[in-house]
């Protein structure tokens, strides 16, 4: 049987566009960071385009911190199509007491 990494893989994002504005992106982070912790992961990193600046400060907002790690993506293979991205972990401790279900 296959070990488990206790890093979650996570999503790579190509939209830049949060929905904070109406907490859908909220709810669904913590809905993600939930169900990773309830599968025992302690970490997840997140790959985001460079040019995602709003998703960004949306996602540092909720704890992420790049961790300095950062590639370039040949989409096509053949140089046409490339993306910049940063890396975003966070800890997948438990949640504080007073934070709202």
């Amino acid at each position: 049987m296959p070990t488990r990494s206790p890093t979650a893989r996570s999503w790579s994002s190509a939209s830049t566009r949060p929905t904070a504005e109406a907490g859908h992106g909220s709810r669904l982070l913590q809905a993600c960071a939930d169900t990773m912790r309830a599968d025992q992961f302690t970490r997840a990193v997140w790959w985001l385009p460079t040019t995602g600046d709003a998703l960004r400060e949306f996602v540092t907002g909720t704890g992420w911190s790049a961790d300095g790690a950062h590639r370039e993506l040949d989409l096509h293979g053949d140089g046409r199509v490339r993306l910049k991205q940063v890396r975003l972990h966070s800890a997948l401790t438990e949640p504080p007491a007073d934070v709202d279900a």
